[in-house]
């Protein structure tokens, strides 16, 4: 490299030649006049350049200062101190200057290194290089990946041993980091690569000790590895649409995608409703009576309870549920008409019961009742609970009492076909006949049947069975 001093004179490189030239200029002058000692102690290029009205430029006005002895002096004391000699060294002792920058990149911490760890200096400097450093570098683009470098990787200050860590738990520090960085004296800011990162502390911020330093000014090895073991802290849904080009579904347009992160995605999803997966929506007019909503189409029922519940409480969905009324379960809304007592769904709301609103009398009674309740309350049921009078004077359930319990009916029923007579399963139309077997009956009901002392009309079930098989010819000759 070169630069220009304010004479306009080059220096650098350039100076290295111009060294050769007053090293040849002093050969020659020994030479020719025979003055070797008086050249080996007393010329110098400033001396050259003031008697014969040259140009010679080491580099420096001290090299320039310079005679051959103090140049040897100085190889001699680099040959002694390699292990300490710096590049800085050469501009003093021999003019030979380096520029600050190599291809854009800083190299003033290499120039203070000595020769001897200055491979070892420039291994790890490179090693350790960052994105910011790179950037600056004639050529690079580093444009694509801004995306991600934008980011922040969170580390930890620890003021005790006054380090950075990348995990703590509030009590306790973990892992520290090994990429190489200054705390500030007042040990309010954080130093990598040049850049300052503000440390963060629990009073202002509701942190504690936390420094989020920028990807930019971490070493790419460091920044990367930490930001992909992380990145489900780093990267939000907006990140996911808007960067990555991910789609994500309808439900999650509820959430506030530019602060809600990978990680805290499940959180997001648990504060859900039930309703954003299903497509509905919920009117919370009303707080205490929120409307859910299909369209333009109201949700109603176990549908709407279900609808209405948090994703997070779904594991409770049962205990909802059971404290539930059958009426709202079945989206019902049950009224009494006072003119007929009948009971209805007052669907449209208008406290009239309109044609297909009608609903069974147990509908009423059970409406109320929660679904945790609801065998109990079925149990203490009776027929005549369900039943109207008309309904209990006819049938099978006019052969047992309508004070039965209707976890009872069966058994009542067993026991009553066990003892029922003719008379009373035709009387109570269970065993239906034509008009001319009913004449026939009715002739010959108060009549015994032979050979005994039972009326027809009081033959038990089991008697007239036993008499039919009596009665009733048989054959083997299906033909017959």
């Amino acid at each position: 490299m070169s630069r220009r001093d304010g004479t306009g004179r080059k220096s650098g490189s350039v100076g290295s030649f111009f060294f050769g030239t007053f090293m040849g200029f002093i050969l020659c002058l020994g030479a020719l006049i025979g003055v070797g000692c008086f050249a080996y102690f007393k010329v110098s290029p400033a001396w050259i350049n003031k008697n014969f009205k040259t140009n010679i430029d080491l580099g420096s006005e001290e090299a320039n200062n310079k005679t051959i002895s103090k140049f040897v002096s100085s190889a001699i004391n680099l040959a002694e101190n390699v292990d300490t000699y710096t590049l800085n060294n050469l501009k003093d002792d021999f003019g030979i200057e380096l520029e600050d920058e190599l291809f854009g990149l800083d190299i003033t911490d290499l120039k203070t290194v000595g020769l001897s760890d200055l491979p070892e200096a420039i291994e790890k400097k490179f090693g350790s290089i960052s994105a910011d450093e790179l950037r600056n570098i004639n050529g690079m683009n580093l444009d694509d990946m801004s995306k991600i470098l934008d980011k922040t990787n969170v580390y930890y200050y620890n003021s005790t041993d006054n380090k950075l860590y990348k995990s703590f738990n509030g009590t306790n520090y973990s892992d520290a980091v090994e990429f190489d960085y200054e705390i500030s004296s007042d040990k309010s800011k954080v130093v990598t690569k040049k850049h300052e990162t503000s440390i963060l502390m629990n009073s202002e911020h509701n942190v504690v000790n936390q420094v989020n330093i920028p990807l930019w000014y971490l070493p790419l090895t460091d920044a990367l590895g930490d930001f992909t073991s992380n990145m489900g802290n780093q990267i939000t849904l907006k990140d996911l649409e808007t960067d990555y080009g991910v789609t994500l579904p309808d439900f999650l347009d509820g959430v506030d995608k530019e602060n809600t992160t990978i990680n805290e995605l499940e959180d997001a999803i648990n504060g859900l409703h039930v309703a954003d997966f299903l497509g509905y929506t919920i009117d919370n007019t009303d707080p205490l009576n929120p409307i859910v909503w299909n369209g333009n189409d109201k949700v109603t029922g176990v549908m709407a309870i279900v609808a209405k519940e948090k994703v997070e409480n779904l594991a409770n969905l049962k205990n909802t549920i059971d404290k539930t009324k059958i009426a709202d379960i079945m989206g019902l809304d049950i009224k009494q008409d006072t003119s007929t007592g009948s009971y209805y769904d007052d669907k449209d709301n208008d406290n009239i019961m309109d044609d297909g609103e009608e609903v069974a009398t147990v509908m009423n009674i059970i409406a109320d009742t929660t679904v945790e309740n609801l065998t109990s309350r079925i149990n203490e049921l009776k027929l005549a609970d369900i039943f109207a009078e008309e309904d209990l004077s006819t049938g099978a359930l006019a052969l047992i009492p309508s004070t039965t319990l209707l976890t009872d009916i069966a058994t009542e029923m067993n026991a009553k076909f066990k003892t029922v007579t003719i008379g009373e399963l035709i009387e109570n139309n269970v065993i239906e006949l034509d008009t001319a077997d009913m004449a026939q009956y009715t002739s010959k009901k108060d009549k015994y049947v032979a050979g005994t002392s039972t009326k027809l009309k009081d033959l038990k079930l089991s008697e007239m069975t036993s008499i039919l098989f009596d009665s009733i010819p048989v054959t083997d000759d299906p033909t017959v």
